[in-house]
């Protein structure tokens, strides 16, 4: 036991009792070596004591009561000695004792769990034994009966068959004009379960449709808000229920369907919702036309979106069933099917529309609504008004309106090569005043922004799809909808992926925030060249925007190499794009 409280070290002794922060053990009378106090020592003036258990000795005794001055810890620090050996024994002992009692009810808890679960297991195991032997004895009863019973109905149907007399011959069917064929029930079922196909087929078809129309619209919307989205998904699913009523239910015309048919559906279906869908919200996005306009835009929408019920119904009918035609839609008992002129109308409209949705180009077709003169035809991403939109109502007008007054007043400079400076273009500090002045976003998570944007900046360094690079952006922007110069790089990626749209939103909101970014007004210059034909009036236009860039430009000498590098024209470049920077070059150059 002595050898086990050596290998200890001083927190457990302490723990123990063997050592202790302040010694409380006798004293002794050093020169008698008896329990102090000794009446000899005291009679002969001596007052040298020690302590029993350290044996410190204290040569002038105690100076007060009760001071001792002689710690067992740190005599045991000192020199190795377990002042209360015996209380750390007796200690240690009776811990042993109780881990040995703790050990066997622990041994004794087990074992009993253990009976117990074998007691558990092999009741079980009986049950089980149990039903499995009365679930096979009610099986073989069962079987019995059955066999039972279908005896008894052999023999109860052979008896009557011998006791029944012959039967007389039938009469001869009555003449009928028009003999109806009869459906073939195999048949009616595999085409109901083929239109059931064909209306998912063209659901998808559909859907698909209706996002390549919302990314890359064929027309320029006035707006992309939730409203105008929310509009353009409920009447692209509506246009496309409508047109699909044929498929649904039991119909006898299904039984004329071919498996081929759920393509034709699919077919008929990619391009009329989204188109019904565009009509839609072009009518709610629009603003500040007045009532008799929207009256009519409404009016076109809604009958848009009934031509392209009826083509659907109606083409989709002829092309995959054969009378009688299903009842729905616009397709009634006395319909033509193939033999209409309205169907073969309907076929051309949808492989027009097919045609301009699958190509996804996302063209702004910048048309006139007024006369179909040449020079009224065309209308620029800038346009310029004498009198300003309001800028609550239409901030988009706004915004368009003012640019162009500042691309007009930079154009019309004499000397693009002089410092722009506060005065020097009143018309261009007008502005600019004037679009500080509409509300801003507030200000999102900064350094999340500008994370995302260096996760954009390294996907353009790998060359990864531009795509790619626009979601990235996109994201960005949320984050902190307050920085212009996300929104140009977003405008940018946009433009390269052939998101047109979306691409001039961005840099008309981008240069609305912060006009003087000449990187916004490279990408409105390259956007012009993208979206159009390439006419000299488009070519001049996008200089147009060159010209703003060098204006605005913090480093002239940089936009000029830059122009001057784009002479040549690379893979990423627009069409015409090498003539518009000559036209600005000319311009640019003293």
């Amino acid at each position: 036991m002595t050898t086990e409280l050596r290998s200890l070290d001083a927190a457990e002794l302490t723990r123990l009792g063997g050592l202790k922060t302040q010694c409380n053990a006798s004293l002794l009378c050093t020169e008698h070596n008896i329990p102090h106090p000794c009446e000899a020592c005291d009679a002969l003036g001596l007052r040298s004591v020690a302590c029993s258990a350290c044996l410190h000795e204290f040569p002038d005794g105690l100076t007060a009561k009760g001071e001792r001055p002689c710690a067992s810890q740190a005599v045991f620090a000192r020199t190795g000695r377990i002042a209360f050996e015996a209380d750390a024994m007796n200690a240690l002992a009776d811990e042993a004792k109780g881990s040995r009692r703790d050990r066997k009810k622990r041994e004794q808890e087990t074992a009993d769990r253990a009976r117990e679960e074998a007691a558990r297991k092999e009741a079980k195991q009986a049950k089980e034994a149990k039903e499995a032997k009365e679930a096979k004895e009610a099986k073989r009863a069962k079987e019995a009966k059955e066999a039972k019973e279908a005896k008894e109905a052999r023999e109860a149907r052979e008896a009557t068959r011998k006791s029944r007399p012959a039967p007389a011959p039938a009469p001869a069917p009555a003449p009928v004009d028009e003999p109806r064929e009869a459906v073939d029930p195999k048949a009616a079922q595999r085409g109901d379960s083929l239109a059931r196909i064909a209306a998912w087929a063209s659901f998808v078809a559909a859907a698909a449709g209706a996002h390549t129309l919302w990314e890359t619209p064929p027309v320029d919307m006035p707006s992309l808000s939730g409203g105008a989205l929310f509009a353009f998904g409920i009447t692209a699913l509506l246009v496309w229920l409508a047109g699909v009523l044929p498929l649904l239910g039991k119909e006898r015309a299904h039984a004329s369907m071919r498996w081929w048919s759920p393509l034709v559906w699919a077919f008929v279906q990619y391009a009329w919702p989204g188109v019904a869908g565009l009509a839609v919200a072009y009518a709610v996005g629009a603003s500040g036309l007045g009532f008799f306009v929207h009256a009519l835009l409404w009016g076109g929408a809604l009958c848009l979106a009934v031509a392209a019920v009826a083509c659907v119904s109606q083409v989709g009918a002829a092309l995959t069933m054969r009378p009688p035609w299903p009842v729905g839609s616009f397709v009634a008992s006395d319909f033509a099917g193939y033999k209409s002129v309205w169907m073969w109308v309907g076929l051309l409209a949808t492989v027009a529309l097919n045609g301009l949705t699958s190509e996804g180009s996302g063209r702004l077709l910048q048309w006139s609504a007024q006369a179909p003169a040449p020079v009224r035809a065309h209308q620029p991403l800038l346009d310029s008004t004498v009198r300003k939109p309001d800028p609550d109502k239409d901030p988009r007008g706004f915004t368009r309106a003012v640019l162009a007054d500042i691309a007009q007043a930079v154009h019309e400079h004499r000397n693009l090569n002089a410092i722009q400076a506060p005065g020097v273009l009143p018309k261009v500090d007008t502005a600019i005043t004037a679009l500080v002045r509409v509300p801003r976003p507030p200000t999102g998570d900064k350094a999340a922004a500008r994370a995302l944007v260096t996760q954009a900046n390294q996907l353009i360094a790998r060359k990864a799809a531009w795509g790619d690079v626009a979601d990235v952006l996109a994201r960005a922007h949320a984050a902190d909808r307050r920085d212009p110069w996300i929104l140009t790089d977003l405008a940018g990626a946009q433009m390269q992926a052939g998101r047109h749209a979306r691409a001039l939103d961005n840099v008309l909101e981008a240069l609305r925030m912060e006009p003087r970014i000449a990187g916004a007004w490279i990408v409105l210059a390259e956007l012009r060249l993208r979206v159009s034909p390439g006419e000299s009036r488009y070519v001049q236009e996008s200089a147009r925007y060159y010209e703003v860039a060098y204006w605005f430009a913090r480093d002239r000498a940089a936009i000029l190499r830059r122009y001057k590098t784009k002479l040549k024209p690379g893979p990423d470049d627009p069409p015409h794009n090498s003539a518009a920077i000559t036209l600005a070059l000319q311009r640019i150059s003293p």
